[in-house]
């Protein structure tokens, strides 16, 4: 019959009323759906007398063990229910049953030494409403179940705020809604990463001279020499009444130096003591070598 109980529930229970009430026991409803327990066995019994009264019992889900008050009501339905053949409910030492309409509490419980009275001290229990035994009669105790009061340390921290004036008995719901924010925006923050368009990588507009240097002197041409010149500023020869003729600025010397071509590189009457040519869409300039200083550039030929 241990099998009968298919897993622990008793301090996810207590921490969903918790995290979810705190301190304020008295709003969390009473649990409606059946959940199967072993009452392990009985702390007082009813005085002599045809009046039901409340009962104080411990029960166990194989790993955890609590104390737990049946209420009145809960003895009036045990007596009246005719499945238990009119038997008194602590005819049994111990039994397989189902609880109903029960709820947490936090108050002085019945001791557990055999001394009469309660405890000095209050602790949580669970106030039972409905009790209904299904078997497994005088079996003992299933497992090694521990205090649950005492085993878990979120239950610990929860009734030792309880027990305080305040607000105290809400640590555990604090924290949990701390926990939802934080998990809320970090997933906010992915869903926004996740609509963001990617960064394109903007477009280079810087020269790489290292790999134009390379480049160039693959083709036999001089850049690490071309790239001394800066834009060479042509200016407009004032005494020469020819509006097209030209006149290099002190860089030409430099630009006459570099051994390239239209042509071809390799073309050897291409060389810094011969003219270059150079053929534009509308104008043809005769380039001719001269020292730097030589006021006498000749002018471009007609059109």
């Amino acid at each position: 019959m241990a099998d009968s109980i298919p897993s622990p529930w008793i301090v996810d229970y207590l921490i969903d009323i918790a995290e979810e009430y705190g301190a304020n026991l008295s709003a969390a409803p009473r649990k409606e759906k059946a959940m199967k327990a072993q009452l392990v066995r009985f702390l007082t019994f009813p005085p002599s007398g045809d009046e039901p009264c409340s009962l104080w019992v411990e029960i166990s889900d194989k790993k955890h063990i609590i104390r737990a008050r049946l209420s009145v009501d809960a003895i009036s339905k045990f007596e009246k229910n005719p499945i238990h053949g009119g038997r008194s409910i602590t005819s049994h030492r111990s039994a397989f049953v189902s609880l109903k309409r029960f709820r947490p509490a936090l108050g002085r419980v019945a001791r557990r030494d055999g001394h009469p009275g309660l405890t000095e001290e209050s602790t949580l229990f669970l106030d039972v409403d409905e009790i209904v035994l299904k078997g497994a009669f005088g079996e003992p105790m299933w497992g090694s179940p521990a205090e649950v009061v005492s085993d878990d340390p979120r239950i610990r921290e929860w009734i030792h705020g309880l027990r305080q004036d305040g607000g105290a008995g809400n640590v555990l719901k604090l924290r949990k809604q701390e926990a939802m924010a934080r998990a809320a925006e970090r997933e906010a923050f992915e869903t926004r990463a996740a609509l963001k368009p990617p960064v394109k990588p903007p477009i280079q507009t810087t020269i790489n001279s290292a790999a134009l240097d390379t480049k160039a002197k693959s083709d036999g041409v001089a850049l690490s020499a071309a790239a001394q010149i800066k834009c060479p500023v042509f200016k407009r020869q004032a005494e020469n009444s020819n509006p097209l003729t030209l006149r290099f600025s002190r860089d030409v010397e430099v630009f006459m130096s570099l051994p390239f071509s239209l042509a071809g590189a390799t073309d050897p009457q291409f060389s810094s003591t011969n003219p270059a040519v150079f053929v534009t869409s509308t104008i043809s300039f005769e380039l001719v070598s001269f020292r730097k200083g030589d006021s006498s550039a000749p002018p471009c030929p007609p059109r």
